[in-house]
């Protein structure tokens, strides 16, 4: 199982890490990214879900994944990236956009223009 870090709900990481999917307190939240990746023509990279994920099976969805124990988001990102499309990304090609609460989790929403062919 993944090993996560805990953050509060500004941002900061608390010193704590648990294996995903532990409960945790009301004012701990994971952070998750979602990565829009956007070519030279305004296009948007999106992939189907494989049909084995927990939620959402076979739903269309950008790049995402769960910052595990250590990472950032900007790591994470290029993580995802590599596991999932084949892609690397460096720093100055993604651009945190905003992120947002929800009960247990922190959503981190990134943006990467990338000239894909």
């Amino acid at each position: 199982m993944e090993q996560v870090d805990l953050w509060d709900e500004n941002r900061t990481k608390i010193l704590r890490t648990i294996t995903r999917g532990d409960e945790i307190a009301p004012y701990e939240r994971r952070v998750s990214i979602h990565c829009y990746i956007i070519n030279s023509k305004g296009e948007i990279l999106i992939q189907k879900r494989s049909l084995n994920e927990t939620h959402f099976q076979g739903w269309w969805s950008t790049l995402g994944g769960a910052v595990t124990h250590g990472m950032n988001s900007f790591e994470t990102v290029n993580i995802e990236a590599q596991e999932e499309l084949g892609l690397k990304f460096n720093n100055e090609q993604i651009k945190w956009i905003l992120s947002f609460k929800r009960p247990k989790i922190l959503l981190m929403f990134m943006l990467s223009m990338r000239m894909l062919i």
